[in-house]
């Protein structure tokens, strides 16, 4: 029987697990989109970059991600949420903020505070 892609003319086996095969598809997809809109990770901050950033909690951001405040986009391989600069910058700009305020985290902000009473 003639072959093609590794697959005899009738289809792939039965026993293929079509999770995986989606899951591949889906992080290729994500990576080819990254190519062809010329997306580089370096514009791209983790959780803990942004943070500092913006000069917020790390938890402020997953709120902030969860109440659809700014949209974090997922790792394509392990899934961590990754913020955008440009968007980062945009939120600065919208509350007339330059970006380097204090330096510290709000919930390091709020620490402080409470060590003092």
């Amino acid at each position: 029987m003639p072959r093609t892609g590794g697959y005899p003319l009738r289809g792939p086996p039965a026993n293929l697990d079509w999770t995986r095969v989606a899951a591949s598809l889906i992080i290729l997809h994500n990576l080819l989109i990254g190519v062809q809109g010329m997306t580089k990770i370096s514009d791209f901050m983790t959780v803990g970059e942004a943070a500092e950033y913006l000069s917020v909690s790390k938890d402020s951001l997953r709120r902030w991600d969860r109440a659809g405040k700014l949209k974090a986009r997922r790792h394509p391989i392990n899934g961590y949420r990754l913020y955008r600069k440009g968007d980062l910058d945009a939120l600065l700009r919208r509350f007339g903020c330059d970006g380097a305020s204090s330096g510290r985290s709000a919930s390091a902000k709020n620490k402080k505070a409470k060590r003092k009473r």
